[in-house]
């Protein structure tokens, strides 16, 4: 018998309001693995990340996280348990600089400025920007290194590609794939099905609330009828 994954979802429920969003949603992402959430617009993707990050709170069900019980901890505790969270909005703060974005957070074990810098060279050029001068693809980018300081286990990416050019996407699918050869791992949402197919090892397929399929990126590459009903592929 396998070990569980280092991230075990067990049919989990949440609720906006009366609205019952996530129904019985079970899935796990392995320890190394790079796990993608897929699924329409609505589906409930974000609101599955949101559930495991303790901001949406969790009506059924448990998570665990190296075999912890992490249903209903705060986002901060969560967080402390090596979770870090790249939210659709990338968070990044309007009046702080790339530098100190990367600095605040940074933790023992968490990746030092210069490998971010090796890593991201466009934040090392302006990491005397501000939040408000950087582009799209520059705030993702200083999104996911600050992710990185943390000194993440699990690294979570809430539609990573989402309004960028498809060179930047390019150069974010790279890192992702830098991240997933040194062995991070990772759980994505995302609406990009090339760029999720590309890194992803394993993929679950949302829709309204519910898990309609899980395997492999080359198995649904060859299932034609769910990329139509799920995916509109």
């Amino acid at each position: 018998m396998s070990a569980p994954g280092l991230l075990v979802l067990d049919t989990v429920d949440a609720f906006y309001d009366r609205s019952h969003v996530l129904q019985s949603i079970s899935m796990e992402v392995e320890s190394g693995a790079v796990v993608a959430l897929l699924g329409r617009n609505g589906a409930g993707k974000s609101t599955t990340l949101k559930a495991v990050m303790g901001i949406v709170p969790v009506r059924a069900g448990r998570l665990r996280f190296d075999g912890d019980d992490i249903t209903g901890l705060a986002t901060h505790r969560v967080a402390r348990l090596g979770i870090a969270y790249v939210p659709e909005d990338r968070g990044v703060f309007a009046s702080l600089t790339v530098h100190e974005h990367l600095t605040l957070a940074n933790v023992r074990g968490g990746w030092p400025l210069e490998r971010i810098h090796d890593a991201f060279p466009r934040l090392a050029d302006r990491r005397d920007h501000r939040g408000t001068q950087l582009s799209g693809g520059e705030q993702q980018m200083l999104s996911i290194a600050r992710a990185l300081t943390l000194a993440p286990r699990l690294l979570i990416l809430d539609e990573p590609t989402e309004g960028l050019a498809p060179v930047i996407v390019e150069e974010i699918a790279a890192i992702a794939e830098r991240l997933k050869a040194e062995g991070l791992t990772m759980l994505l949402v995302e609406q990009n099905y090339p760029f999720a197919s590309r890194i992803a090892d394993r993929v679950y397929v949302l829709g309204k609330g519910r898990i309609r399929w899980e395997g492999t990126p080359a198995a649904l590459d060859a299932d034609e009828e769910i990329k139509r009903t799920w995916l509109g592929v």
